[in-house]
């Protein structure tokens, strides 16, 4: 006989008890699981923590940052700032190795390669620590389960590459006391007076790095993001979200970067100015200097290609001002020109304005590079050109005169003492002079010397009739004050101005190349004859040839002889008694950034 089921609330009480008594059990073996994970976890943390401040604080003592000059320093050095933050390297349960590695970049990332000669600090810690309640519960039924698991974290620091900013300029082309370029920039306009502000001593005191004037400008991407960016990749970002600039926006910025109240009133003045000219309120620059196009900033990359260090070394904004007026000026064909007496016509131009040198060892920046092209044409003159029309004589003698070029480039930095050290070593040319013709394209936007883009040109042409005629095709180079062989400047304080010691007068050496290019001049190869008059010509030529060469080989020593201890002399009475001093570059580190220790992830 079935007896029915009793389904009444009071027969049901005994199966809730059971259900909440698993899940209340259930519950708590998740919590422990979670309490438990959290404890691997947070202690997973504290290694990490523990690998990181050690790399740093290894990376940060060592000498230049570099691993490899002292790889026991740097296990020394990891080994103490592991013991401050509790992890005792020495314990059973825990050990620190340190390895000097080399960092690479690949498609953005960073990755560290074992080698004795690298650079970067690798530090490897681990720690022995109870397993998780499972795997301790799973080793009761199993001894070949551990009951203790070994924790490991990984840190890889690096100093980045010390780096400067630097500019170089000539003393004949200073901008602040109405000197060659001041007169220049007259020429569109702009009234070198009203840029003494830019020498003041409050703003050039004031700067900014490049990383701060993107960030200024609205870049938007962090620092570290921009660091590794390559120098093509740096550019398509500011090109795609800054574009080019306008004068006024750098006067702009610089207001907001200065807190002296007189100048930011005069700043303002200058930024009315520039906007009320027709030249220049509409300029537009790039702010990095490419091979194809003048920038304000050339950023130099480390040996491996990041451009990281640059990004943080500040830039004087007195000398960002000035080379973005000069780019500027010169985008709009800064040129003077000069009739002199009916008789020929002057030019003067920038062939290449002036760079800021930004990254490590072997950046380079250039001084601004003024070109003078003397134009003597009979054809153009009046009276003396119909007279010697009249008689079939044509004289044309264009020379170009490559005034002042030259560059300063970052030989060394060192960064061990209190103060960093810097050397630059500078290379100046004055005088550079060439006769015959440059193409129209590279005479003012062609920053090379002269001579890398010389054509024979027909020089003096005679046509007489009946008795025919001849002309002169030829070219000539003479590199009147080259550069000395200087030692590079050395600097022990940031900000600092070192100036060269001025160009000597190597008159034997000028002259002895005077005569090889006069001997090429008057060779009958150089000529192209035609009638009686063109073959008396050569005869002539030919006899002259015959007696000069022998006569000049003899005479290039005496006269060298004679003319060394005459350019000393002439040094002497110019540089020190006129106080002349020709080619002086002077060139100034505005500052320098010894590498910042990082973290490479």
């Amino acid at each position: 006989m079935r007896h029915p089921i009793d389904l009444s609330p009071h027969s049901q009480r005994g199966a809730f008890s059971i259900l909440t008594t698993l899940v209340l059990l259930l519950v708590l073996g998740f919590l422990a699981l979670a309490l438990d994970s959290g404890r691997l976890y947070l202690e997973k943390r504290r290694l990490q923590k523990v690998a990181d401040t050690a790399a740093l604080e290894a990376i940060t003592r060592l000498p230049l940052g570099d691993c490899s000059a002292a790889p026991a320093d740097a296990q020394q050095f990891a080994s103490e700032n592991a013991l401050r933050n509790g992890f005792d390297p020495d314990a059973d349960d825990r050990s620190l190795a340190v390895q000097c590695v080399t960092t690479m970049s690949s498609g953005g990332l960073r990755d560290a390669v074992a080698d004795s000669h690298g650079r970067a600090v690798r530090v490897e810690v681990q720690h022995r620590v109870p397993t998780s309640l499972v795997m301790q519960a799973s080793s009761l039924f199993s001894p070949s389960i551990p009951n203790q698991i070994t924790l490991r974290a990984r840190a890889v620091a690096e100093r980045e590459e010390p780096s400067a900013s630097f500019s170089v300029g000539a003393q004949l082309l200073r901008l602040d006391n109405g000197r060659l370029l001041g007169r220049l920039l007259a020429t569109v306009g702009l009234d070198p007076a009203t840029l003494t502000v830019l020498d003041s001593n409050g703003l050039a005191n004031a700067s900014i790095s490049p990383a701060g004037l993107l960030d200024a400008l609205g870049v938007d991407i962090g620092i570290e993001q921009l660091k590794v960016l390559s120098p093509e990749g740096l550019l398509d970002l500011v090109q795609t979200q800054v574009g080019l600039l306008g004068i006024d926006e750098l006067l702009d910025l610089s207001l907001e970067v200065v807190s002296d109240s007189v100048l930011r009133a005069d700043l303002a003045l200058v930024r009315q100015q520039i906007l009320g000219n027709p030249v220049l309120r509409d300029v537009r620059l790039s702010l990095f200097d490419t091979p194809t196009q003048p920038g304000l900033l050339s950023l130099t990359t480390t040996p491996d290609g990041e451009i990281g260090p640059a990004l943080d070394t500040r830039v004087n904004l007195s000398e960002l001002l000035k080379t973005a007026l000069l780019i500027g000026a010169n985008q709009q064909g800064l040129q003077l020109h000069q009739g002199l007496l009916n008789t020929a016509q002057l030019e003067l131009g920038i062939v290449r304005p002036p760079s800021i040198g930004i990254g490590p060892v072997g950046t380079t920046a250039y001084n601004a590079q003024i070109r003078l092209h003397l134009s003597v044409d009979t054809k153009e003159t009046p009276l003396l050109g119909g007279l010697l029309a009249g008689l079939g004589v044509r004289v044309h003698l264009p020379i170009w005169i490559d005034l002042v070029t030259g560059h300063g480039t970052l030989e060394s930095l060192d960064c061990t003492g209190a103060e960093p050290l810097a050397e630059i070593d500078v290379v100046s040319r004055v005088g550079n002079v060439c006769l015959g013709d440059i193409p129209a394209a590279a005479r003012w936007s062609d920053s090379r010397s002269c001579e890398s883009d010389l054509q024979s040109t027909e020089l003096i042409r005679a046509s007489l009739p009946l008795v025919g005629g001849f002309t002169l095709d030829h070219k000539l180079h003479l590199p009147a004050l080259e550069a000395n062989t200087r030692p590079p400047l050395a600097f022990e304080t940031v900000p600092q101005r070192e100036s060269t010691a001025p160009n000597n007068f190597q008159l034997a050496k000028t002259v002895d190349r005077l005569l090889d290019e006069i001997m090429d001049l008057i060779k009958p190869s150089a000529f192209k004859s035609e009638g009686l008059l063109g073959g008396v010509l050569g005869s002539l030529l030919d006899l002259v040839e015959l007696v000069l060469d022998p006569l000049v080989n003899v005479l290039k020593p005496i006269v060298s002889g004679l003319l060394s201890p005459l350019g000393g002399l002439l040094d002497s009475v110019i540089n020190q008694l006129l106080g002349l001093e020709i080619g002086r570059t002077d060139v100034q580190l505005q500052s320098v950034s010894c590498g910042i220790p990082k973290l490479v992830r």
